[in-house]
């Protein structure tokens, strides 16, 4: 697959911090843009650790890449690496834990490209895929999960992967796509946001919304 940054219209951007239990998330994500049918874009990783593990496990789907290892986690921050370094009319960002169908990314395309000039960003509801075996010990989002799933939130919508992947219906997180310079006008995320708005698709939304 072809991913060629002088010719890509648009570039997609994925955040991931890297780490060895992402991995199998991560590759799930690449499997599903490697069938996509949209086939010429740029791809950029940004990580904040692990970049040769992730170079290896990105070759396995696309020959041209990027991955470029920031050595610090905040996702503010990381996407904001990853849209400077874009070259394409249109961004996509993402979350490491999506997985998506083959028409995704033709589909969000033609959207923002027959919508007015004002729209700067078009989100969707994506899938989002968790290791039901992950350990998150006492954790946040570990009680968050539990609660979701006492009042069936989850199970109604979850189903598995033949690898035991469990995907889900996702709560938060990046899964847009945007005219790159109405981005880049506002300074892209907004690094000065708390959990849990830092970095994600609402920061830039509010930065947009406040233009």
């Amino acid at each position: 697959m072809s991913c060629d940054k002088e010719k890509a219209q648009v570039s997609v951007v994925i955040r991931t911090t890297g780490t060895r239990y992402k991995l199998p998330l991560l590759g799930n994500l690449l499997r599903s843009l490697s069938r996509q049918t949209v086939r010429d874009f740029e791809l950029i990783i940004v990580c904040e650790s692990n970049k040769e593990a992730i170079e290896k496990l990105v070759s396995k789907y696309f020959d041209k890449f990027k991955v470029i290892e920031t050595g610090y986690w905040n996702r503010a921050r990381t996407t904001n690496v990853g849209i400077k370094i874009a070259s394409g009319e249109y961004v996509v960002l993402l979350d490491d834990d999506y997985t998506m169908d083959e028409k995704w990314l033709e589909t969000m395309l033609g959207y923002i490209k027959d919508s007015p000039p004002y729209i700067a960003c078009i989100g969707s509801e994506r899938e989002s895929v968790f290791k039901e075996a992950l350990k998150y010990k006492f954790s946040i989002v570990k009680i968050f999960e539990k609660a979701l799933s006492i009042a069936s939130l989850w199970e109604k919508k979850a189903k598995v992967l033949p690898n035991g992947l469990i995907v889900t219906v996702d709560f938060g997180g990046m899964h847009v796509i945007c005219r790159r310079k109405s981005v880049v006008e506002v300074g892209g995320c907004d690094e000065e946001l708390n959990e849990p708005m830092v970095g994600d698709d609402s920061s830039i939304a509010l930065k947009l919304w406040r233009k």
